[in-house]
């Protein structure tokens, strides 16, 4: 299975998320990335099956 890239901007933007909600209330940091991460995964999912829907939508541009 592929996992997700981030680029430097979204990766920095991520880390500021985890830690907002760490100081928010203990251990939410921790239930916030794994949400992140199976949302990811779902998207990676999704478009591994469908791949020829995303390029015919690139393609309308």
């Amino acid at each position: 299975m592929k996992h997700a890239r981030f680029v430097d901007p979204t990766k920095s933007e991520l880390l500021a998320e985890i830690s907002y909600y760490e100081d928010k209330e203990p251990g939410l940091s921790g239930r916030f990335l794994a949400a992140v991460q199976e949302a990811t995964a779902r998207a990676l999912a999704h478009h591994a099956r469908r791949l020829c829907y995303w390029h015919g939508r690139m393609d309308d541009r």
